[in-house]
């Protein structure tokens, strides 16, 4: 073999060890979905009346660590969140992550809330994300709740479906919105499914749901391929799939790519904190050292565009949101979802069913 061919075939080998084709990677995303899903089923047992929204959040998060030493990971392998956790109620469409020693210390579950749980774990830099949505109390579920509940669940399988080489981003796009549509519900607008890569929640393709006409001309058609990795976040809305800001606090935020000469010396220290203990992972504000000092250094981070900042939305007053995630390997023998699902269809009870021929022959294939 030519010198060339080997440096070539050698490239290809290094590359492999980096993406799902490489077993040791796929064994990676599978311990940081056990360790996800241990602590999804931590706070969704959690989500009584009367719990407090910040204490259900250091839960999920102190969970994920738990299920992490119990993966037996070496401790020389990076490993922890990957997204911390959120408990959205209701309106809320997502990123509700309140601090302790906040004015929203006090914010809880009342019996009847649509309650969306997000949160994500992460070994070697390989992440797996879930969510997942329970109504607060109730085990049988009608009305509006079903509705949306029933749009989110058929959407997230239509989802996983047509995650496969030889569709595109858009194929999903469309379904999604003829399953909310059968439910007199409506996709989140330009809400993203992204490409997971490692250390990146959000790297490469992306998959944008119910866009507007100006975020349809710059989301450019991609093509799924085998041994890629998405994280598929399907939210569903009874309101008008507006996203609008909120007043509360926002308390996750991520690293960027985007380099600035921070002013502030607080700013500047943070910054550091944030670079040393998180990489490119979202991060909850509560996990810096001084969370003073991080409040006030994050405003310039965000400002200056270093950090990117998970904004609190809501829909409309009234309406429901639901949110069900999850983390999909395109491997050669077909899509495999990592992380679990508890969402049980039959607790379910609508007066509105599937009607649209594509998704049910799709759904049935």
């Amino acid at each position: 073999m030519s010198k060339l061919k080997k440096k070539v075939n050698a490239t290809k080998e290094d590359a492999s060890k980096h993406t799902i084709a490489s077993p040791s990677v796929v064994n990676r995303f599978k311990s940081a979905a056990r360790a996800a899903d241990a602590a999804m089923e931590a706070v969704i047992a959690a989500c009584l009346p009367g719990a407090k929204i910040p204490e259900l959040c250091l839960l999920g998060d102190q969970a994920i660590q738990d299920a992490l030493v119990k993966e037996n990971i070496s401790k020389t392998v990076a490993k922890g969140i990957a997204f911390p956790t959120t408990v959205s109620p209701n309106h809320i469409v997502a990123h509700l992550s309140p601090l302790q020693t906040s004015e929203e210390a006090g914010l809880e579950l009342k019996a009847g809330d649509m309650v969306k749980i997000q949160l994500g774990a992460q070994v070697d830099g390989e992440p797996a994300l879930v969510a997942h949505t329970l109504v607060v109390g109730q085990e049988k579920i009608d009305g509006r709740q079903a509705d949306v509940l029933l749009a989110a669940h058929y959407a997230t399988e239509a989802t996983l479906k047509l995650l496969k080489p030889g569709k595109v981003n858009y194929d999903i796009t469309e379904a999604i919105q003829k399953v909310a549509s059968d439910f007199d519900a409506v996709p989140m607008e330009g809400m993203l499914s992204t490409q997971i890569q490692r250390n990146q929640i959000d790297g490469g393709k992306t998959i944008i749901v119910n866009p507007t006409p100006e975020q349809r001309k710059g989301h450019k058609t991609v093509e799924f391929q085998e041994n890629e990795v998405y994280q598929l976040d399907i939210i569903v809305s009874t309101g008008d799939g507006k996203l609008r800001d909120t007043d509360y606090r926002t308390t996750v935020f991520k690293k960027t790519d985007s380099t600035y000469s921070l002013k502030m010396q607080t700013s500047q220290v943070v910054f550091r904190e944030v670079q040393q203990k998180f990489a490119k992972f979202p991060f909850a504000l509560r996990y810096l050292s001084d969370e003073r000092k991080a409040r006030l250094g994050l405003i310039e981070c965000a400002k200056s565009g270093v950090v990117t900042p998970y904004t609190v939305y809501a829909e409309k007053t009234g309406a429901l949101v639901a949110q069900f995630q999850m983390t999909v390997l395109i491997l050669p023998t077909g899509a495999e979802r990592i992380t679990g699902s508890w969402f049980k269809p039959e607790s379910v009870t609508s007066d509105k069913a599937l009607k649209n021929q594509e998704i049910i022959d799709l759904l049935a294939a």
